[in-house]
């Protein structure tokens, strides 16, 4: 899940010209969409993943 959020986040950024704040909230919807799970279930997710 987090490789998928950065890859994300990183198009947003690079190809969509947005801020880091701004890729990554819509980047963390798009995600949270694709996996089926609730944004704040997925931010949850990601911090975990992170950790590690």
């Amino acid at each position: 899940m987090l490789d998928c959020f950065e890859e994300r986040v990183a198009i947003r950024e690079f190809d969509g010209g947005l801020g880091r704040q701004e890729a990554e909230r819509a980047a963390l919807g798009e995600t949270a969409a694709a996996y089926g799970v609730a944004p704040e279930v997925l931010a949850q997710r990601i911090r975990q993943e992170a950790r590690q």
